[in-house]
């Protein structure tokens, strides 16, 4: 195997963003979205004008209402079915140190998957929900830190918090050490206030390098934390607006829409409303944000804007790259491309470094995909996951850490371009364990397996820098890629994995039933249903 070439050290509370290739010319005539006409909102409804000669009393001033869009084509979202036995949470990692487990300041290193005590604690007591054996909804990680959804609609958080990404006050607080409360699963304070009108029922939440942000079942959005690039920049526009916002906010200029899905990078934000339109804020110096940013006037980049895209069902982004799916099952995707990230085709300028602008994905085409379409994409720093309706899974990007999961008799292995696969290609899993072989290996090369329907079929996926997770339908979670901090959470001794294999310990051989992950730089965490007694 090649030698590793750096891509920058792993993030930590003082390490600066690499920066990135300077930004090549834009990439000759992408296909790109339409632009969204003038007509697809209703007009505000004028108030009537005060009767001749009598004077209008002056009306207070109301918060803006959502508007009356005519074609909504993405529902409101709402909260899961109660799931029982509970979803209880696994974590393992090395963090060196720091709070990203949760598990107190002194517990910083768990090389496989352990029962998180803190989340048995608060499932089996009820504080969860309304009764006791509620669990918890959703997690995500950031860069380092990591975000939680209960039953109630609570968001709980834990990790670095420099930035104010968790969401509560976590300095200068009598009879506490910082690092003893971020390293705490509690409550972000301020999205659900006593005196609200309407309660924030938080149904999703995002988390990128220092932002957090969630979704209400409302379809309001709101974020807290700061973002950090050549510099700290809080959500407003303003020079003198706050750098970082550690109670959640309404970001100005989103409250007239209703929105159905909400999505981080590093340093950007995408949200989607019930109409199909893209907003996109924060950095936008690598195209992530999908509409061009003077450098003269970077601060614009941090008012929300919409991009010309329309009729989009789904969002999803990297680290610095963005992606979307239209209602026709079509794949965009835009912003950084020097590891070939994005999946763009050469013809329609994949050999750029950025993507300025959104560029469907041939290769992920229906009609490429005998009918087939993509339901879930998750990326990283330079390689990217497409998971699609039938199970399948397919990557591209870089390779050398072993992060696409190919075999070696892969033909995309034999095509690499700077150790990068452009096109995405089908990334094969084991078959289902039997009681003969509980772990088998990937098998041989079958230009065939990428057409059918697999035998491992996988029902969601995570990424990071270098490694990744898969569960499939069965409810095992597969690992691979390469992780010097325990983050394949295959013992202590094992930092490379060539191509998927199940993550297997006693704990999770005792009948546990995986349904999600989250990957972070140096952790990762499992949702699980508990085995029935």
């Amino acid at each position: 195997m090649p030698a590793r070439v750096s891509e920058g050290a792993e993030p930590t509370r003082t390490s600066a963003r690499v920066k990135a290739q300077p930004k090549p010319a834009p990439p000759p005539a992408p296909t790109r979205g339409k632009r969204k006409s003038k007509d697809d909102t209703e007009d505000d409804t004028e108030a009537p004008a005060a009767k001749r000669g009598r004077k209008a009393a002056p009306k207070p001033k109301a918060a803006p209402k959502p508007r009356v869009f005519k074609d909504e084509i993405n529902a409101l979202p709402t909260a899961p079915a109660k799931i029982r036995p509970a979803q209880y949470m696994f974590v393992f990692g090395n963090t060196d140190g720091s709070p990203q487990l949760g598990l107190g300041p002194d517990v910083t290193s768990i090389s496989r998957p352990r029962l998180h005590a803190t989340v048995k604690e608060l499932v089996e007591s009820g504080a969860f929900g309304d009764e006791p054996g509620a669990g918890l909804e959703m997690i995500c990680v950031g860069s380092m830190h990591s975000l939680a959804i209960d039953e109630l609609g609570r968001v709980w958080s834990w990790g670095i918090n420099d930035e104010g990404q968790l969401g509560r006050v976590t300095e200068k607080v009598e009879g506490f050490e910082k690092d003893e409360l971020e390293s705490l699963l509690k409550p972000v304070e301020g999205l659900q206030k006593e005196d609200d009108e309407t309660t924030f029922r938080a149904v999703q939440v995002a988390a990128g390098g220092s932002i957090s942000a969630a979704l209400s079942d409302q379809g309001a959005v709101r974020c807290w934390g700061a973002f950090k690039w050549d510099g700290l920049f809080g959500f407003g526009s303003e020079p003198d607006a706050p750098k970082k916002q550690i109670t959640p906010q309404t970001i100005p200029g989103l409250e007239r829409y209703r929105f159905s899905q909400i999505a981080c990078g590093v340093n950007h934000v995408l949200v989607l409303t019930t109409t199909g339109i893209i907003l996109s804020w924060g950095n936008g110096e690598d195209g992530q944000l999908g509409r061009k940013i003077l450098e003269r006037r970077k601060r614009n980049a941090l008012v929300p804007d919409r991009l010309h895209l329309r009729n989009v069902a789904y969002i999803a982004s990297g680290n610095n790259t963005s992606f979307a799916i239209d209602k026709d099952n079509v794949v965009y995707a835009w912003g950084l491309n020097g590891q070939k990230q994005t999946g763009v085709d050469p013809e329609d300028g994949g050999d750029e470094d950025v993507i300025e602008h959104p560029t469907s994905i041939r290769a992920l085409h229906p009609s490429a995909l005998g009918g087939r379409h993509v339901t879930q994409i998750v990326s990283a720093d330079a390689h990217t996951l497409f998971l699609l309706n039938d199970g399948n899974v397919f990557g591209c990007g870089r390779t050398q850490d072993c992060q696409l999961g190919l075999t070696d008799d892969h033909p995309a292995s034999r095509q690499l371009l700077n150790h990068c696969v452009q096109i995405p290609a089908h990334i094969r899993f084991p078959d289902p364990p039997t009681d003969a072989n509980n772990n088998p290996d990937v098998p041989p090369y079958n230009s065939n397996d990428a057409a059918e329907p697999p035998k491992t079929k996988i029902v969601y996926v995570a990424a990071s820098s270098r490694h990744n997770y898969a569960v499939s339908e069965a409810g095992h979670v597969y690992t691979w890629g390469w992780g010097t901090h325990h983050q394949l959470a295959l013992g202590p001794d094992e930092e490379e994995q060539r191509t998927p294999t199940i993550i297997r310990n006693t704990v999770l051989n005792s009948g546990w039933h995986i349904r999600s992950a989250a990957a972070g730089s140096f952790h990762g965490l499992l949702l699980a249903t508990k085995p029935e007694a």
